[in-house]
């Protein structure tokens, strides 16, 4: 059987992916992209950079695939559709929104990652798991 990832370890590998994402920006910044320009490029690059790695690597970002995690279909438990994955990423890609359902998570399903009351997780019908 499956086990669901904790809180914890969803964290660790978030921010490892943020690390990355912020070596991007910094690296964007010596380029000397324009301020709204240099913002719209890093929005893109961020999206693109989670849907792009959940759907070309079975469900792993850099963060995932170091921590052990892997997002999959709820029902199956095995790699979502690249629908799939566009749907969670498209609605995490809200600054607000993502704070939002990130608050959520850790107050609703504390201690009880089966409880999956994350609204982006729940509309793309997707859970992560620890990779074996």
């Amino acid at each position: 059987t499956e086990q669901y990832a904790d809180f914890l370890h969803r964290f660790y590998a978030l921010g490892i992916d943020l690390l990355i994402i912020v070596g991007i920006f910094i690296i964007l910044n010596i380029i000397q992209l324009s301020g709204g320009f240099l913002i719209l490029v890093l929005l893109l690059i961020v999206f693109f950079y989670f849907w792009l790695l959940e759907s070309l690597t079975k469900g792993q970002t850099i963060g995932k695939k170091i921590i052990h995690l892997r997002t999959v279909d709820k029902e199956t438990l095995v790699s979502a559709s690249t629908v799939k994955y566009l749907l969670n990423n498209i609605l995490k890609w809200n600054p607000l929104f993502f704070i939002f359902d990130l608050i959520i998570g850790i107050i609703v399903n504390k201690g009880d990652p089966q409880k999956r009351l994350r609204i982006a997780q729940n509309i793309s019908n997707t859970v992560v798991i620890r990779d074996k």
